[in-house]
C-alpha cells in the first residue's frame, strides 16, 4: 500500500515542479517532505505499526488540495512580475542597522533575567538535569495565557536572528552580528528545554539564506542537515535520555537514531489511530486556539486544552525508549475536527496563502522573505503538527517586528521618494 502512495506523491511532485522548478515553491516542498517521509516509513519496515489506506488517502488528498490552492495562489497578483531588490536608501539602512543593534543589546541584557527565571522553574535541579526539569515545568504550564516580558525575550531573539541573517551582506560587522544573534537565540531556545527551538530556528535560517539567494545550495543543505542532527541529538540526550545510562557509544548512537526516527515518522503512524476514531481523544490543536486565548487574555473564560495531546503507541517493538508519541501531523487539526472537508478546504486555503507569500518573497521583498522562511519551516513540520493557525500569535508578532524594521523608515523620508521604497519593502 505504501508503494502506491509513494508513487502518487512522486507524480504530484513532478506535476508541481512542472509549474515552478524550485523546491522552495511551497507545493514542491510539501510533496518532497511527505514523499521522503513515506520512503522513510518503507525503509523502517516493521519498526512501526502499519498505516491504513484511509489514512494514506487523507495525506494524499490533503497534499493535492494544497497543490491546487498553490496554483491559484500563483495566478493572483499578476502585476508582480519584476524582481525588486531590497532598498539601499542610506537612511533606511542606517535605521535597520540601528534597530538590529538595539534589539541585540536588549536580548543580551535580558539574558541573565531569563536564566534566573528558568532556574526558578527548574526548582534547584542538578546541572545535568536542569534542562529536563525546565522542560517538564514548561509543558505543565503550556495552557496558561498572559503576556510576559521575560518569556517574550526568546521570541524577540528569534526574530532578531532571522533579520540579522537576512541583513548579512558579507561585511565584517554584519556577519559577526548575524552569528552572534543566532548564538544568543539558540541559547534562549536551549533554556526552554525544547529540542524544537534550535531545530526550527536553524531550519528557518536555511530558508532565509536560500530565498535570499533564490536557489538551494547543496553545501547549505549539507551544513544545515548536519547542524539539525547535532542540535536535535543534543536535545534528546538532555531531555528524553537524560536518565538513560549507555554502556557504549554505539548503544547511545542507536538510541539517538531511534529517537530521530520516532520524531520524524511517529506522527504519521499515530494519526492512523485518529482516522480510525476521531473521538479517541480531545482536540488539542483546534484552529481557533489563538482566538480563544486572545479572548481569555481580555477577560474571557473559554476552555483551552493543553497544547500537548495524549500519547499513542506507534511501534510493536519493546526494546526502545521511543515507543509512543503525542504528535499527529497537521491533519490532527484539520481532519479530526472537520473531516474530509477540513483536509481539503483548509489545506487548499493554506496552499493559496503560502504561495502568495512565496511569490512576493521571490521578488526580494524582505518582509515576505522572512515570513516565507517561517512558513516554509511550517510546511516541513506538517508531518509533525499544525503550526500555522496554532502559531498565529508568533506570525503576528513577527510581522509587527519586521514591519517596524522595514516599513517604519518610510514615514521619515521625503514623500516624493516614499513610493519606490515602499514597493521594495513590501
Amino acid at each position: 500500500m505504501l508503494y502506491i502512495f509513494v508513487s502518487l506523491f512522486a507524480v504530484l511532485l513532478v506535476l508541481n515542479a512542472a509549474m515552478v522548478r524550485t523546491i522552495l515553491f511551497p507545493s514542491n516542498l510539501l510533496c518532497t517532505v511527505w514523499l521522503v517521509s513515506l520512503l522513510g516509513l518503507l525503509a523502517s519496515g516493521t519498526d512501526f505499526f502499519p498505516i491504513s489506506f484511509e489514512t494514506l488517502l487523507v495525506f494524499f488528498v490533503g497534499a493535492t488540495a494544497f497543490s491546487v490552492g498553490g496554483l491559484l495562489g500563483l495566478l493572483v497578483d499578476e502585476n508582480l512580475s519584476q524582481r525588486q531588490n531590497t532598498a539601499v536608501d542610506p537612511f533606511r539602512k542606517q535605521f535597520i542597522d540601528r534597530l538590529l543593534n538595539i534589539s541585540f543589546v536588549v536580548v543580551l541584557i535580558g539574558f541573565p533575567f531569563y536564566v534566573q527565571a528558568m532556574i526558578g522553574l527548574a526548582q534547584s535541579a542538578e546541572l545535568e538535569t536542569f534542562i529536563y526539569r525546565v522542560r517538564q515545568d514548561m509543558v505543565g504550564t503550556s495552557g496558561e495565557t498572559g503576556f510576559s516580558v521575560i518569556s517574550n525575550l526568546t521570541v524577540l531573539s528569534n526574530y532578531l536572528a532571522m533579520a540579522a541573517w537576512y541583513e548579512n551582506d558579507g561585511s565584517v560587522w554584519n556577519r559577526r552580528r548575524a552569528y552572534l544573534c543566532v548564538f544568543v537565540a539558540l541559547a534562549y531556545g536551549w533554556l526552554t528545554g525544547s529540542k524544537g527551538a534550535a531545530v526550527l530556528l536553524l531550519m528557518t535560517l536555511f530558508f532565509v539564506h536560500s530565498m535570499r539567494a533564490r536557489k538551494v545550495s547543496p553545501k547549505a543543505v549539507v551544513i544545515s542537515l548536519s547542524l539539525l542532527a547535532v542540535a536535535f541529538s543534543v536535545g534528546l540526550l538532555m531531555v528524553n535520555l537524560v536518565f538513560t545510562t549507555f554502556e557504549s557509544a554505539e548503544e547511545m548512537l542507536v538510541a539517538l537514531v531511534k529517537g530521530v526516527q520516532n520524531y520524524w515518522l511517529g506522527g504519521m503512524v499515530a494519526f492512523d489511530q485518529i482516522v480510525a476514531d476521531t473521538e479517541a481523544m480531545e482536540s488539542h490543536h483546534r484552529i481557533d486556539r489563538f482566538f480563544l486565548q486572545t479572548a481569555n487574555s481580555f477577560g474571557g473564560h473559554f476552555s483551552v486544552p493543553s497544547i500537548h495531546a495524549e500519547y499513542s503507541d506507534i511501534t510493536p517493538l519493546s526494546n526502545t525508549d521511543f515507543f509512543n508519541t503525542n504528535v499527529y501531523t497537521i491533519y490532527f487539526s484539520y481532519f479530526k475536527d472537520f473531516g474530509w472537508a477540513g483536509a481539503i478546504i483548509l489545506m487548499a486555503f493554506l496552499g493559496f496563502v503560502l504561495n502568495i507569500i512565496f511569490k512576493r518573497a521571490e521578488l526580494g521583498r524582505p518582509i515576505a522573505v522572512l515570513l516565507y522562511s517561517m512558513t516554509a519551516t511550517g510546511v516541513v513540520m506538517t508531518i509533525y503538527a499544525e503550526t500555522f493557525w496554532i502559531g498565529l500569535n508568533g506570525y503576528i508578532k513577527a510581522f509587527l517586528f519586521f514591519a517596524l524594521l522595514y516599513h517604519f523608515p518610510l514615514s521619515m523620508v521625503p514623500r516624493n521618494t516614499r513610493e519606490p521604497l515602499r514597493k521594495q519593502a513590501a
